[in-house]
């Protein structure tokens, strides 16, 4: 089982932080979960309100689920190039034809 503790700087720090805050833990494990670690109705409105901004939109089973399991639904980052250089690009293009 892979420990982290609570404040652990990775990529999935937000989902495991906010277990470790909600519930009071000083580590929290891949197999963690809400329920299992101790959770309960008041803690669990505020640690959704907290997820939701992380991942978005909760399944409905959240509480159920494994921290590494919320982990793997966070979005990832996409990468965007800016409107301007996107126009240079098709400018560029556009010159480019016979």
């Amino acid at each position: 089982t892979d420990r982290y503790p609570a404040d652990a700087p990775d990529r999935d720090a937000s989902v495991r932080s906010t277990f470790a805050t909600v519930l009071g833990l000083d580590a929290v494990t891949d197999e963690t979960t809400f329920v299992g670690a101790g959770g309960d109705s008041l803690t669990y409105v505020e640690c959704a309100l907290r997820l939701s901004s992380v991942l978005g939109a909760l399944p409905e089973d959240w509480h159920l689920r494994t921290v590494a399991e919320l982990e793997a639904s966070a979005p990832r980052p996409t990468r965007s190039w800016p409107a301007e250089a996107g126009r240079s690009r098709l400018r560029l293009l556009a010159s480019a034809q016979p």
